[in-house]
């Protein structure tokens, strides 16, 4: 029975020193994960642009990349949509400096303007304070940096 009592409180004691540890994995594993579902839907608009040879925009929904983003092909009646991401965990949140600004892709793949995201980039936040921020080149090119949220 003694031996028993024993495991039971040295199974308590891993447990209690796990169980903040998997919750921060947890955290960093859904912002590695919104980051990289961004950063593909972005590689998607500008493939797509280059395929069909026509203007290719990917949009935040109202105005906040967490709440999810779509990339339609087109202008006015004649626009289609190719793909729409659904809002993100509620456990992430957008950085204030990030930018809300739609992107456009031309025909050759190059973004509409010199400064897609306005320097600032695409900046998700979690509980622990991490980021990640998406940025873009006009060229079409994207990277994912870490940075500390305030």
């Amino acid at each position: 029975m003694i031996e028993l009592m024993v495991t039971l409180v040295i199974l308590g004691i891993v447990a209690a020193v796990a169980v903040p540890g998997y919750q921060s994995l947890i955290n960093h594993n859904r912002l590695t994960s919104a980051s990289n579902q961004l950063l593909s839907s972005v590689a998607t608009a500008r493939s797509e642009a280059l395929k069909l040879k026509e203007a290719v925009t990917i949009t935040p929904k109202s105005n906040d990349w967490t709440k999810g983003w779509v990339v339609t092909v087109g202008t006015g009646s004649s626009q289609k949509t190719i793909f729409s991401q659904d809002k993100l965990d509620d456990s992430l949140n957008l950085s204030s400096t990030s930018s809300t600004n739609a992107v456009v892709f031309g025909a050759n793949g190059y973004t509409s303007s010199l400064n897609p995201w306005s320097g600032s980039g695409v900046v998700f936040c979690n509980k622990d304070k991490s980021g990640r921020k998406i940025s873009l080149q006009r060229s079409g090119s994207t990277k994912i940096l870490k940075v500390t949220c305030s």
